[in-house]
């Protein structure tokens, strides 16, 4: 099947359903489209947000925190 085969066969089918239905097979085709998006393509917005300085810092409070053995939790 062509492009365009497939194209005016979902069109066919689509114009067969009601709108709830075609509100759904649209969600569908939305989420095929965002399956192929970088799984970290919503973390890029966060990019740069921090300075080396707080990195530095929050990488200093995990690892001094992450080394103490709380035996009361």
């Amino acid at each position: 099947m062509t492009n365009q085969t497939i194209e005016i066969e979902i069109l066919r089918y689509l114009r067969l359903m009601e709108a709830a239905q075609q509100l759904k097979a649209l969600d569908y085709v939305k989420s095929l489209v965002k399956s192929k998006e970088s799984p970290n393509a919503a973390l890029l917005k966060f990019a740069g947000y921090l300075d080396k300085q707080s990195i530095g810092e929050i990488e200093q409070a995990i690892k001094s925190d992450c080394e103490n053995i709380w035996e009361n939790e």
